[in-house]
C-alpha cells in the first residue's frame, strides 16, 4: 500500500491478489500482464502503459488517477471511469 513504483516494468508478470492502493505507478508498463482481483484505489497511473495487457479482471479501481485514454485498452478505460463515477 503507498508503494512508489514509477517507472517499473511489469512484462508479462502474473499479478494476483496484489494491494496497489495508494501506489505511485507512474510511468510503469504492463505490457503482456496478466492482472487478477487487484486493488488499484487511490492508485496514480499517469503515464502508464496498459495498451497491450493481456488480462484485466475483477479489479478495483476507485479514485485511480488516468491522464490519456489511449494509454489503456478501450474496455479497461472505459471500466476506470465507471468506478471512478460512483
Amino acid at each position: 500500500m503507498g508503494a512508489h513504483l514509477d517507472d517499473t516494468l511489469f512484462l508479462g508478470a502474473h499479478i494476483e491478489d496484489a494491494n496497489f492502493s495508494e501506489a505511485i505507478l507512474k510511468s510503469s508498463n504492463f505490457t503482456r500482464a496478466f492482472v487478477r482481483n487487484c486493488n488499484f484505489t487511490d492508485a496514480d497511473l499517469t503515464g502508464s502503459n496498459w495498451r497491450k495487457v493481456k488480462i484485466v479482471e475483477t479489479c478495483i479501481w476507485k479514485n485511480v488517477k488516468a491522464d490519456k485514454p489511449e494509454n489503456f485498452t478501450p474496455d479497461l478505460w472505459k471500466e476506470i471511469q465507471r468506478q471512478n463515477a460512483k
